[in-house]
């Protein structure tokens, strides 16, 4: 860690020779990109996580499924980049999706989608009543 910061950069001037393999995410990017870049990549995906937790008491419960189960996704993927060093694009389009999904998604009666499905409750339920 002489350049903590910003780190060495590419071409494999950050790599300890005579060291072994450098196997892990972390220790691959603090080595290329410092801190900065270390905070860069991990606090995308703690941010996703976090951004969805608290948009989870908003959503109704179909909702709060696809959320949760996409933030376990995440969390996974981020909890396997500790020990090894497979950076993988579709981390970063989890992360992506998660946040648009709490974003977007809303518990809105108003809406034609909930309106439609209200209508269609009703008449499941009115069926049931009369079987």
């Amino acid at each position: 860690l002489d350049r903590p910061w910003f780190g060495w950069g590419g071409y494999g001037r950050w790599r300890a020779y005579g060291a072994g393999a450098s196997d892990g995410a972390w220790v691959i990017t603090l080595g290329k990109w410092g801190y900065w870049g270390f905070y860069g990549r991990f606090a995308m995906m703690l941010a996703s996580g976090y951004l969805a937790l608290k948009r989870l008491k908003y959503l109704d419960i179909w909702q709060q499924r696809i959320l949760g189960g996409l933030s376990l996704i995440v969390g996974f993927c981020a909890l396997d980049l500790v020990p090894n060093g497979l950076w993988n694009i579709l981390t970063v389009f989890y992360c992506g999706t998660l946040v648009g999904l709490s974003r977007g998604m809303v518990r809105d009666e108003g809406s034609p989608v909930s309106n439609l499905r209200s209508k269609l409750r009703a008449a499941l339920y009115s069926r049931i009543a009369r079987a």
